[in-house]
């Protein structure tokens, strides 16, 4: 439903970062008020708007260079980009703050919300090839 051209550097951050996660193979969903956008066409972003994205769980090595393409895209278009992974015990975290400091990140599900061991979250993840598991562009965790 988005034309070639993006409205505003929300719809022009969520270009480069799924042109980012598939050079990846990383699945990437988008949630909140860009979802609703590309969903239905209506104009939700406007200029101030941030972008909420959802990835798979995928090597430590995958993610952290999603991160850091992510990081660039926020300098370069000057707009905040929170990227939520999706665990496989339901929950998500920020992926900021799982490459953060400290040993636990705050995790949130559909009814509970958890500190959860970043050490533990780093060994959960899989090796080599990332998951593709997303099967939508809408998320949950909030």
């Amino acid at each position: 439903l988005m034309s070639d051209q993006p409205r505003n550097a929300c719809n022009a951050a969520f270009s480069l970062a799924r042109d980012q996660a598939h050079e990846l193979q990383l699945a990437l969903g988008v949630w909140g008020s860009a979802a609703l956008e590309f969903y239905t066409g209506l104009p939700c972003t406007h200029q101030d708007s941030d972008l909420d994205l959802l990835v798979t769980m995928a090597p430590r090595e995958v993610l952290s260079q999603f991160l850091l393409k992510i990081e660039t895209i926020e300098a370069h278009l000057d707009l905040r980009i929170d990227v939520e992974l999706e665990l496989a015990n339901g929950y998500g975290v920020h992926l900021k703050e799982l490459f953060g400091q400290g040993r636990a990140v705050l995790g949130k599900s559909l009814n509970d919300v958890a500190l959860l061991s970043r050490e533990q979250i780093f060994a959960d993840l899989p090796q080599g090839e990332p998951l593709q598991g997303l099967q939508t562009v809408g998320g949950c965790h909030g």
